[in-house]
């Protein structure tokens, strides 16, 4: 497992030295997509991150997912129960290295909207 993570890191280091470009990334406003998996809950979502401020360190973000749970139902079957979530956070960016890779810690509130399966 270890070994494959250190591939997976050096894979990725590699391949965005690669598609680097001559400019530095945007600190504009944002937007995203991402698929994911919270403990076995598989999710779609879309975020918008605003325009840097504070000497171009911190960003609010606002992220909405779509989640499934995989839960036995009342038969014992394997079923597969939507909810959702919504998240609003403050970015602060430590460090941007080589113009296309940039480190930053992400903190703030999670609201939860459950099924009323569950």
């Amino acid at each position: 497992m270890k070994k494959i993570a250190i591939l997976i890191i050096v894979f990725s280091g590699v391949t965005m030295a690669a598609i680097a470009q001559d400019q530095n990334l945007s600190k504009k406003m944002g937007f995203g997509f991402q698929l994911g998996q919270y403990q076995r809950d598989f999710n779609l979502g879309v975020n918008i991150t605003s325009p840097y401020f504070m000497n171009e360190r911190l960003a609010i973000r606002v992220k909405a997912n779509y989640l499934w749970n995989e839960h036995p139902d009342t038969n014992a079957e394997m079923t597969w129960t939507p909810y959702s979530n919504v998240s609003v956070g403050v970015l602060s960016m430590a460090k941007e290295i080589g113009g296309f890779l940039r480190l930053y810690g992400e903190g703030g509130v999670l609201f939860l909207f459950p099924s009323a399966e569950f």
